[in-house]
């Protein structure tokens, strides 16, 4: 391909993805007010759209951002520079325009996306994408790995489990399953506990995918969050999930209680309370 034919083909994709952001613009500007949440939208600025920001939507949980893509191509490439942290959005949400879609189907697409962050914050006053990004791309790399693949089908047993518990820990205040996004892949959990830890359950489907997670985490800890890999027996029930919780659950979340003394001792000595 001549440099001239280079020129006009990325002219041509730079124009289609500008119609396409403006498209999903008018879409969501035409539904201020329906749904209630949705307060207001706009374009972003040249600064905003360096990081990955076209639209930005101002809602009962705060600014929501979307990302518009004119293919998946170009949408796992933005991703994958968001996983490396290249991308320094949280309330994020990445929307693929589809030529042939009609705008009624592309709208409620795109508010359900924009839900499933809200959600995510109403839960837990952050996005679980915060911190899933800071694992890094390695580990968004080995989801995608048919090996480590989570068991979407499993989490419906850990969630009746939870309800059925008479015995749980007192720091275990809460389990929810996840909304998925274009990060967190579907059947994902989480425990609500004690001091705004966080433990992110990842039921996978074979034994090899639990150890893959693990080294793709590595060393990384993050200050309230840890990533619980596991596989669930065959013959699972009430009493393994018990003992998970008392057992491995438990001690994962006694280690980031005293990392996280540790780092407020440690920030206290620093920086002194003024008298």
């Amino acid at each position: 391909m001549t440099r001239e034919l280079r020129v006009r083909s990325g002219d041509a994709k730079r124009l289609k993805g500008v119609r396409n952001e403006e498209r999903v613009l008018g879409l969501l500007l035409r539904r201020i007010g329906d749904p209630t949440w949705l307060h207001a939208a706009r374009k972003a600025t040249p600064l905003e759209d360096q990081f990955g920001r076209d639209v930005v939507c101002v809602t009962d949980v705060g600014t929501v951002y979307v990302q518009v893509k004119s293919s998946q191509h170009y949408a796992d490439k933005f991703l994958a520079g968001y996983a490396r942290g290249k991308r320094g959005v949280a309330l994020i949400t990445l929307v693929v325009v589809d030529d042939e879609e009609t705008e009624d189907v592309l709208i409620e697409r795109i508010l359900a996306d924009i839900c499933k962050v809200r959600h995510q914050v109403q839960l837990f006053g952050r996005p679980l994408v915060e911190s899933w990004k800071q694992y890094g791309f390695a580990l968004t790399r080995t989801l995608d790995d048919p090996r480590a693949m989570v068991d979407s089908d499993r989490f419906a047993d850990l969630l009746r489990w939870w309800s059925h518990s008479e015995f749980r820990p007192a720091w275990a205040l809460e389990l929810l399953a996840l909304p998925s996004t274009f990060v967190v892949p579907q059947g994902t959990l989480f425990i609500r506990a004690e001091d705004s830890v966080r433990l992110v359950l990842l039921p996978m489907r074979e034994q090899d995918g639990v150890a893959m997670v693990r080294q793709a985490v590595g060393s990384r800890s993050l200050f309230s969050d840890v990533l619980l890999p596991f596989c669930v027996p065959e013959n699972a029930d009430e009493t393994w999930f018990t003992e998970q919780l008392y057992g491995p659950w438990s001690n994962q979340y006694t280690r980031v209680r005293r990392r996280m003394e540790v780092l407020i001792s440690a920030h206290e000595s620093l920086c002194p309370k003024r008298s």
